[in-house]
């Protein structure tokens, strides 16, 4: 379970996902990510569980867009 700001930062940016992307992914507002970001609050763990299906998610679809563009089956 991705528990610590710097997770989700360092996730967000490998995904190359903006603040705005990820709230909107994961249906909460931008406000709420930019606090988790910025250590200011620690969200439940219900919606740790919905920022890691999300990021997870991002992630497959990346990996599957780059595995098509190199001629591989997704």
């Amino acid at each position: 379970m991705l528990a610590r700001p710097a997770d989700l930062l360092e996730m967000g940016a490998l995904l190359d996902w903006s603040q705005q992307q990820l709230a909107d992914a994961v249906r909460v507002g931008v406000v709420t990510v930019r606090q988790f970001e910025g250590g200011g609050s620690q969200p439940r763990n219900a919606t740790l569980d919905v920022i890691q299906r999300a990021l997870e998610e991002r992630w497959r679809y990346l990996r599957r867009r780059e595995w098509r563009r190199a001629g591989r089956p997704a």
